[in-house]
């Protein structure tokens, strides 16, 4: 008998918390809904191929660049997008063709001793001091307005913490 209003209130907090999750389970699951997606990625930018970048150790990245048209002859200056990536660049087209056809500069960088870099890949080695010499150049370049930011996941996300590590400590 002792027992019993434990027992109770026990029932009653398995009913509270599983119930729901028993009714959840039976209702019916809605429709998923078929969105078109474009066939090809937006094509109103300009593509330029093996751009060569130089490292301070005269190494060479090499670069494909997606800058977005200008409506008059002058390029208009635009901040720079770039991923400094070891693998295939054709992977990063449809992102890099969004950005440059949303305004900004968009470059597939590849580390050095990777794609149609210089130098011999030594993973995690340059790329710090690369990403840093990368931010500069582009900096510099007369379609950059100064702004240069990198985007990118697992290699390429490693890049942007050696880099903003490097960059702090050489401006502070």
């Amino acid at each position: 008998m002792k027992n019993r209003p434990i027992a109770l209130l026990l029932v009653v907090f398995v009913s509270l918390v599983f119930a729901p999750l028993a009714i959840a389970q039976t209702s019916p699951t809605p429709e998923p809904v078929a969105k078109p997606s474009p066939s090809a990625p937006p094509a109103d930018y300009d593509l330029r191929w093996a751009v060569k970048i130089p490292m301070r150790d005269k190494v060479e990245l090499n670069a494909t660049l997606y800058l977005p048209k200008s409506a008059n002859a002058t390029a208009s200056r635009t901040p720079v997008i770039f991923t400094l990536t070891p693998y295939i660049s054709d992977s990063y087209h449809a992102r890099a063709a969004y950005f440059a056809s949303h305004g900004y500069a968009f470059a597939l960088v590849d580390v050095r001793g990777r794609g149609n870099a210089g130098g011999d890949f030594e993973p995690f080695a340059h790329d710090a001091r690369d990403g840093y010499d990368v931010v500069e150049w582009f900096a510099k370049q007369p379609f950059c307005d100064g702004k240069v930011a990198m985007w990118g996941g697992s290699y390429a996300g490693f890049d942007q913490w050696a880099t903003a590590k490097i960059r702090f400590s050489v401006h502070q």
